[in-house]
């Protein structure tokens, strides 16, 4: 059960969800940030493109 809430945790399925943040675009913007660093902080660095 674990996996699933965590599958579905931030969406719009997640119970108690706050849907006054998803529709905030400075919001959204900083999870997406968080997110995406904490993501690519996971990747080895032979994964990552640098821009060229």
């Amino acid at each position: 059960m674990d996996f699933w809430s965590r599958l579905i945790a931030g969406t719009s399925l997640a119970p108690g969800g706050n849907k006054g943040a998803s529709n905030n675009p400075e919001k959204r913007l900083a999870r997406f940030k968080r997110e995406y660093s904490s993501l690519l902080a996971r990747l080895p660095p032979s994964h990552i493109m640098k821009a060229s």
